[in-house]
């Protein structure tokens, strides 16, 4: 994996932003598992699917640690895929549907979020969003 994105998969994983702020201490085992869980996913998945935007936890929800998303953007819809480590070698996975619902998974380990072809979904997402923004305008 490319130093510089580990170096920010770290630095988001220990920062809890929101009004009270707050950093984990580079000990915390829970920061190092999402850490490391996030490492495992994306060495299989981040050639296929692209380098991911990547946040931390919030004060209002600490124990998501470290947020993956790839966004979609078109004329009419912005749709994506978020994957939350949660540093207990779990994840819960969100994304949007062709039809715009939201599909969400909770407790899901690395080995189940590699089968669920999260570059096949958001290939099929992009090429919605494409296809939706080159149709005519209605009038």
């Amino acid at each position: 994996m490319r130093q510089e994105l580990f170096h920010t998969l770290n630095n988001r994983a220990h920062f809890v932003s929101g009004l009270d702020s707050w950093i984990r201490a580079n000990s915390d085992p829970l920061a190092a598992n999402a850490v490391k869980d996030a490492e495992i996913f994306l060495s299989k998945v981040e050639s296929k699917i692209g380098t991911p935007n990547i946040s931390g936890g919030t004060t209002s929800n600490p124990d998501e640690i470290l947020t993956l998303y790839w966004l979609v953007g078109g004329t009419d819809k912005i749709i994506g895929i978020y994957v939350d480590f949660r540093g207990d070698h779990t994840c819960n996975v969100t994304w949007n549907d062709l039809d715009g619902s939201v599909h969400k998974l909770t407790g899901v380990s690395v080995n189940q979020l590699l089968g669920l072809d999260i570059p096949g979904k958001f290939r099929r997402l992009r090429q919605s969003v494409s296809a939706s923004s080159a149709a005519p305008a209605l009038q």
